[in-house]
Formats: structure tokens, C-alpha cells, sequence
């Protein structure tokens, strides 16, 4: 008896989605090119998935789950805080330049997505990458390593400063990271008393 090994069509339309969204962008992929990729028919498409717009939150959601493994890992290493951050932002650019439809969510990329559907995409990725910076931070100011600051301000803070330089063309991200975390560990230090006299 034959087995099939093929992945089940939800598998295939959501890897063939991935692919076209992340080449074509949102807009420029219909059902019927995805249905064509994934080697289905356009109804079986419909079967798994409402729209076009709930295959991309599906896929935005499996790579924000991905994402979050990943950044796990980077975190769990040892170190100091602000050593873990930086391979934080590391594994970020790397991430994100394999994942061209996860950094336009990020980026707000309207061009590349639909507008409405962006702002509730990019929400719920921020959220737990602000959750993830917080509990780091939380770790430094609890063990002394980082001033007393609000976590999760800070947290926010440093996810919007990191997408900001993101977006910005005339200057590499790689090249920008380390300036960000270069002003923020000097900025985050605990002020060092002043020797008494």
C-alpha cells in the first residue's frame, strides 16, 4: 500500500501563501494564484480558510509563533541583560530578513498589505515582543544590573526605537543596531556614585 507524504492541503496553501505574499506582496496575490501554488483547487482553499485576509493572519501568526521560538532561544543563553537584548536584536535582523511579509508587518509596509488588517497584525506582534523585552528588563532591575525603570515602558520603548530604525533605508539595520544598543546600556546602567571626598 502507497502512502502519501505530501503535507496535508492546509500546509501547502498556507507554505505557497508565504511564498507569494513575501515575492508579490498581499495585494498582488488572489486566491486563485495561491489555490495554483499550493497544487489545490480554489475551493479547497475555502474549505480551510474564509478569505484571503485569514490565510494572511494565519500566516502572519505561524511566523510570529516562529519568531517568538526563536527569540526564546536568543534570550535563554546566558548573560546579562543588556548582553541578551543585543542577541535579541540580532536574531531580529536575521529573522526578519528571511521573513520579508513578518518585517512588512513590522514596518507597516501599507504597500505591501492592507491597511486595517496591518494595525491588528502588527498589535498583536508587538504585544508579545514587549512582553518578552519587559521580563528581560524586569530580570536587570530586580538583580541590579539595570536602573529602576518601568519595564514595560522601557520595553515598548526599545521595540519601537528598534522598528523605527527598521524602517529607515539610507542605513542598514545591522549597521544601526549597535548604535541603538550602544546609547541604551549607557543610558540603562545604574548611575555610579561619585567618590566622596
Amino acid at each position: 500500500m502507497k502512502v502519501d507524504a505530501s503535507p496535508p492541503p492546509e500546509a501547502r496553501i498556507l507554505r505557497a501563501a508565504r511564498r507569494r505574499f513575501e515575492s508579490l506582496g498581499y495585494r498582488s496575490s488572489g486566491v486563485a494564484q495561491i489555490a495554483r501554488d499550493a497544487g489545490v483547487a480554489a475551493g479547497t482553499i475555502y474549505r480551510h480558510f474564509a478569505s484571503k485576509e485569514a490565510i494572511l493572519v494565519r500566516v502572519v501568526t505561524d511566523l510570529n509563533q516562529e519568531w517568538l521560538r526563536v527569540a526564546r532561544d536568543a534570550l535563554a543563553e546566558p548573560g546579562r541583560p543588556l548582553e541578551r537584548i543585543a542577541r535579541l536584536g540580532a536574531a531580529s535582523v536575521e529573522f526578519n530578513h528571511r521573513h520579508r511579509i513578518f518585517a512588512a508587518v513590522l514596518e507597516r509596509d501599507a504597500e505591501l498589505l492592507y491597511a486595517p488588517l496591518l494595525d491588528d497584525l502588527y498589535t498583536a506582534v508587538m504585544h508579545d515582543n514587549v512582553a518578552m523585552l519587559a521580563a528581560v528588563i524586569r530580570e536587570g532591575v530586580a538583580d541590579g544590573s539595570l536602573a529602576e525603570i518601568d519595564p514595560e515602558k522601557a520595553a515598548y520603548v526599545l521595540f519601537v526605537a528598534g522598528r523605527a530604525l527598521y524602517g529607515l533605508h539610507d542605513h542598514p539595520y545591522a549597521d544601526l543596531l549597535p548604535v541603538l544598543t550602544k546609547i541604551v546600556s549607557d543610558g540603562l546602567l545604574p548611575r555610579q556614585e561619585a567618590p566622596r571626598v
